[in-house]
């Protein structure tokens, strides 16, 4: 679920990328996810530059860092007991632990 607020208020999207960027093989590792959420989140469809389909659309990732404009939270569930989040800003990202959006982020 992405919410885009670069031309609406609260602009919510909410699409699967082509399977050549959101399948994964079985024997995944946890940089995999991270170079994924990284490099393939959306789409650049703002310029209409006149693309045929939207798999030939440049793409955002959590890198780019898009004029301090972007913010990600990268969940990746493994199982109820292995939930590992990367948060992702200014195009930097670090682990992240489920408990900092109440005990930390309230405190900023």
């Amino acid at each position: 679920i992405i919410i885009d607020r670069r031309k609406e208020q609260n602009n919510l999207l909410v699409y699967r990328l082509p399977l050549k960027y959101s399948a994964f093989s079985s024997n995944y590792c946890n940089e995999t996810l991270i170079y994924s959420s990284s490099s393939h989140l959306m789409y650049d469809n703002s310029k209409n530059l006149g693309y045929s389909s939207d798999s030939e659309l440049p793409l955002y990732g959590a890198a780019n860092d898009c004029a301090g404009k972007m913010f990600c939270l990268s969940f990746s569930l493994h199982a109820i007991d292995n939930i590992r989040i990367q948060f992702w800003m200014n195009g930097g990202g670090l682990r992240f632990w489920p408990h900092y959006m109440v005990d930390l982020w309230p405190k900023l």
